[in-house]
C-alpha cells in the first residue's frame, strides 16, 4: 500500500469542511496554552533568559538554583500544555473519522483524552531520554568541543526517528480505546521516508500559517498600540511585566486563532497517515 504525501493536508481539510471548528478549538487552545504560558512565566520567568542563552555562554553559566527554577516551571506548565494538546488531538480524531458535524466541535473530556495524554507524555519522555542518552554516549568518547554540534545533530535525528515511528500511536490508541504505545511501530514499518517527508511538509505549512498570523498580530497590535507594539522578545521577569495590554492582545490572537490552526495541521497529519495505513474503523465507534 502506497502512502501519498497529501496526508499532510488533513488538517486543512478538516478546517475547510467546518470552519467553525477553528473558533471552538480556539477557545480550548486559548485557555489551555495561555494558562500554560502564564504558569511558566510566573514560576520560571526570571530565569528563562538565562536558560535560553545557555548554549552561547556554556552550561557552567547555569547555577543549580536557576536550573531547578526553570525545571520547576517547565514541569508545572507541561501537563497543562499536554492536556490541551490531547483534547485537541481527540477532537481532530473524531472530526476526521466521523466526518459529520458536531455543535461542540467534537470536543470532549473523558477517558480517551486521558489515554491520549498518557501516550503523548510517554512518547515525549521516551524521545527525550533517547536524545539525552545519545549526547551522553558521544560525550563519553571525548571527541572535543568541535564535535558538540555533531552530537546535537545525531541526537535530533534519533529523536525524529522515534517520533516518526511512534507517530501513529495517538490515532491508534484513540480508535482502540486503550493505550497502544508501540502499535505504531509495526504500522510505520517500511514507510519512514514518506512519513518523515509528510510531517516535514506539515511542519512547513504550520510555519507558514504561523508567520502569516504573526504579521496579522503585528498589524492589529500596531493599530491599537502604535509604538507600544510588543517586540519579538517579551519581558518575562514577572507576570505584571509580561501581561502588558499589547502582549495580552497578542497572546489572545496567537493562542485563540493561530494555534488552533497550526495544531490542526500538525496533529491531523498522523491521523491522515493512519487512515491510509490502517483499516478504517466503524464511524460509530470512532466518533464517540
Amino acid at each position: 500500500m502506497g502512502l501519498q504525501l497529501d496526508f499532510a493536508f488533513e488538517g486543512f481539510r478538516l478546517i475547510r469542511a467546518r470552519p467553525k471548528r477553528v473558533v471552538l478549538w480556539g477557545i480550548v487552545t486559548l485557555f489551555g496554552y495561555g494558562l500554560a504560558a502564564l504558569v511558566l512565566v510566573a514560576i520560571a520567568g526570571p530565569v528563562l533568559p538565562l536558560l535560553s542563552t545557555a548554549g552561547l555562554r556554556g552550561p557552567d553559566s547555569i547555577t543549580e538554583a536557576v536550573a531547578q527554577q526553570g525545571l520547576t516551571g517547565m514541569m508545572s506548565a507541561a501537563p497543562i500544555w499536554l492536556m490541551t494538546q490531547a483534547v485537541i488531538a481527540c477532537a481532530i480524531c473524531r472530526a476526521g473519522l466521523d466526518g459529520g458535524d458536531d455543535p461542540f466541535g467534537h470536543l470532549r473530556f473523558g477517558i480517551r483524552e486521558m489515554q491520549v495524554l498518557a501516550v503523548m507524555a510517554v512518547t515525549s519522555l521516551l524521545t527525550l531520554v533517547v536524545m539525552v542518552s545519545v549526547i551522553s554516549a558521544l560525550e563519553m568518547l571525548r571527541l572535543g568541543a568541535a564535535f558538540s554540534g555533531v552530537a546535537f545533530v545525531l541526537s535530533s535525528l534519533t529523536g525524529y526517528l522515534i517520533q516518526v515511528r511512534m507517530s501513529l500511536n495517538v490515532p491508534q490508541s484513540f480508535v482502540l480505546r486503550r493505550i497502544d504505545l508501540f502499535g505504531s511501530v509495526s504500522l510505520t514499518r517500511g514507510y519512514f521516508w514518506p512519513l518523515a517527508g509528510g510531517y516535514l511538509m506539515a511542519f512547513a505549512l504550520a510555519c507558514i500559517v504561523d508567520y502569516l498570523g504573526d504579521q496579522v498580530i503585528r498589524a492589529v497590535v500596531a493599530v491599537f498600540f502604535g509604538e507600544n507594539a510588543p517586540g519579538t522578545i517579551p519581558d518575562v521577569s514577572s507576570l505584571a511585566a509580561f501581561l502588558t495590554p499589547a502582549r495580552t492582545l497578542q497572546m489572545a490572537i496567537l493562542f485563540g486563532l493561530i494555534m488552533p490552526q497550526t495544531s490542526a495541521i500538525m496533529l491531523a497529519a498522523p491521523l491522515g497517515a493512519w487512515k491510509t495505513l490502517s483499516p478504517a474503523p466503524r464511524p460509530a465507534v470512532a466518533a464517540q
